[in-house]
């Protein structure tokens, strides 16, 4: 998600001077959005978007879940734990 995931420009042009990003919308102003980034690599892997998914949660944003955000808690933020597989 980029909706609170901000950034400085240099981050920004260090991701958009990367070839695998150079024709890639990776960013809305001052926010990247990791998850864009994340498809990109695994397209350039050869996996078909439609085999990827997302659950589309901000960890910052989100009220609904527990969920753990340094950037909103700060030092009171435990940690997450996140996976990616392949279903052959």
């Amino acid at each position: 998600m980029e909706c609170c995931y901000e950034v400085g420009d240099d981050l920004i042009e260090e991701f958009k001077n990367q070839e695998i990003y150079k024709n890639v919308s990776i960013s809305t102003g001052k926010n990247i959005s990791l998850k864009n980034c994340i498809i990109n690599q695994l397209k350039s892997l050869g996996i078909e978007e439609n085999q990827i998914t997302s659950i589309d949660i901000c960890t910052y944003c989100n009220n609904k879940f527990n969920l753990h955000s340094y950037r909103k808690q700060r030092e009171n933020s435990g940690r997450m734990f996140s996976f990616i597989y392949m279903n052959k």
